[in-house]
């Protein structure tokens, strides 16, 4: 699993970089290769990763780490912090994969959220199950966010805050677009199919390091 949220984005479509990938079901009676998984994670300096639900003490948690790792560039903590809320909330309420807390009476998406270290930049990347009818809808999102440059994306972002929220759906989520923004930098985007319903959507965005942005 870790290998297909790692993976970097090759092809395109649009401007928005999707690629469709076609996993086979894996063998149940194949063990898990800890050394394997813990390789992968070290290869691809893996500085936070967590896969499960995201309820709102979880988040409070990865919050505080993100904002401890990198509390001597308050700049690039707070980019990542904000990107990170943006893409937890899309999980956490949008995930077609959801768990109920009966003692809350509150239900919360799962997901995986990640973020890895190269020379010259920070790659956040979240995943979460969707319906395979949201796919197109998603992509067109990625695409209006993908074809601004920063000052169409303010001018976006001011307009879909300015619309009634049942009309917002339309367009570019304010999330999205938000993403763009902080980041400086396109979306990449991943549909994984899963079965006949559901598709595994994995969304990410590289934040380059200070002094390093072209």
């Amino acid at each position: 699993m870790s290998q297909l949220i790692i993976k970097t984005v090759a092809s395109k479509l649009h401007l928005c970089n999707i690629r469709f990938i076609i996993k086979k079901p894996e063998d149940m009676s194949k063990k898990i290769n800890i050394f394997d998984y813990y390789m992968d994670f070290e290869e691809n300096n893996v500085v936070i990763y967590y896969k499960g639900p995201f309820m709102e003490s979880i988040l409070a948690k990865i919050s505080e780490d993100i904002k401890m790792r990198f509390e001597n560039d308050p700049i690039t903590r707070q980019k990542l912090f904000s990107i990170f809320i943006e893409l937890a909330q899309n999980i956490a309420h949008h995930s077609s994969e959801r768990n109920i807390y009966a003692d809350q009476l509150k239900r919360s998406g799962n997901g995986t959220f990640q973020i890895s270290e190269s020379e010259d930049h920070f790659t956040l990347i979240a995943g979460n199950l969707i319906r395979n009818e949201q796919v197109p809808e998603i992509i067109d999102k990625c695409n209006i966010v993908n074809e601004l440059d920063i000052d169409g994306l303010r001018k976006l972002k001011r307009d879909l805050r300015n619309l009634p929220r049942r009309e917002g759906h339309k367009g570019a989520n304010i999330g999205l677009v938000d993403i763009a923004i902080k980041a400086q930098n396109q979306l990449q985007v991943e549909v994984a199919p899963v079965s006949e319903d559901y598709s595994y959507f994995i969304i990410s965005v590289d934040v380059p390091k200070l002094g390093k942005s072209e």
